[in-house]
């Protein structure tokens, strides 16, 4: 019995983990806006933080994406590596709202390799066609999945802020992967 409860509690930890991340993309997004506010001449925290106050991740993420591309005037590889970090971000964002708004149900399913936890959700819904409804059926390496997402991105958003805040150039802290995508070279940022 002892092992079903072990895998319900892994479910509800590893979302945990998930939106303690996701709130820490948040927080460095803001710390970017701040950045960005403060090297274009507005340095009143007081003022930065009624701009910034009620912003919910996708405004602050319009907000992050269009300062930097106003900030920085990328180049073209600059503006792929801005456009990759909030696509992926995008994505997140619309799992953490699809997580955090809908209605969950955890169960206990069993088969040949023992007992695992569902976790099945739905969330009301609207499409051009009218009304809809999202249905999820999630385990727990679903949710460490968008777990590890949201570190990645937390780390490529981290690079973003901290090369517009000292000055950094994108290109020389950002590679592409496997995939042909960016992603943040870990480290320290480094000047050309």
């Amino acid at each position: 019995m002892r092992e079903k409860h072990q895998e319900i509690d892994l479910i509800y930890a590893t979302i945990g983990r998930f939106a303690v991340e996701f709130e820490q993309i948040c927080h460095t997004m803001e710390s970017g806006v701040r950045c960005i506010l403060a090297l274009e001449g507005l340095e009143s925290e007081r003022i930065q933080e009624i701009l910034l106050s009620g912003l919910t991740a996708e405004p602050l993420s319009a907000l992050f994406r269009s300062l930097c591309s106003e900030h920085l005037k990328p180049n073209a590889t600059e503006a792929k590596i801005i456009k990759q970090v909030f696509s992926t971000l995008q994505h997140l964002i619309s799992a953490r709202n699809d997580l955090l708004h809908s209605k969950w149900f955890l169960a206990l399913r069993e088969d040949d390799d023992g007992c695992q936890a569902v976790a099945f959700g739905s969330k009301l819904h609207k499409n051009s066609r009218g009304a809809a409804t999202k249905r999820f059926e999630y385990n727990s390496t679903n949710f460490q999945e968008l777990y590890e997402e949201s570190q990645e991105s937390l780390c490529n958003v981290a690079k973003l802020a901290n090369c517009i805040s000292g000055g950094y150039p994108l290109e020389q802290n950002f590679q592409k992967n496997d995939q042909g995508e960016y992603e943040a070279i870990k480290g320290l940022c480094e000047k050309a």
